[in-house]
């Protein structure tokens, strides 16, 4: 374990705000000390507590602007990669009236648009979206629909 650079999996059990449990990950070491006691107690195989400072990094999103709801199994659905890692999001999607076709909160995997509106199957043609996180941060772009 002195070894900076080298990779170890760890199982790490903690608790704050956002989560609670047991996670098991592989990281890398970028800088590690031990001294000679804690050392001696990990070679007998005994367990340390230690302090970690863990970065939240934030995955951008992967925001499709076309999609085919056509039943043939691909892209029938427009499915906004990583959204639902981001709480109390919303999504809109609105028409060329400025009408919305879809909305969500809290969008996840379950809540990919299949291109219906509040009266059925939307028309072919030209969309717009509003995605909006917590924070304020806020998307906006348009979408085709194609059948």
């Amino acid at each position: 374990l002195d070894k900076n650079g080298s990779s170890y999996d760890l199982n790490l059990n903690f608790t704050n705000k956002e989560f609670v449990g047991l996670v098991s990950v592989k990281v890398k070491v970028l800088e590690m000390s031990v001294s000679e006691k804690n050392q001696d107690v990990l070679e007998r195989g005994g367990e340390i507590d230690y302090d970690l400072n863990i970065e939240k990094k934030e995955l951008p999103l992967d925001i499709p602007n076309i999609f085919t709801p056509n039943g043939d199994g691909v892209n029938d659905t427009w499915n906004i990669l990583n959204l639902s890692l981001y709480a109390g999001n919303t999504v809109r999607v609105f028409d060329q009236f400025g009408r919305i076709v879809y909305k969500k909160t809290d969008y996840s995997r379950d809540d990919e648009w299949g291109g219906k509106g509040p009266s059925g199957e939307v028309l072919e043609g030209g969309y717009f979206y509003q995605i909006e996180l917590v924070g304020g941060k806020t998307y906006k772009g348009s979408l085709t629909v194609i059948r």
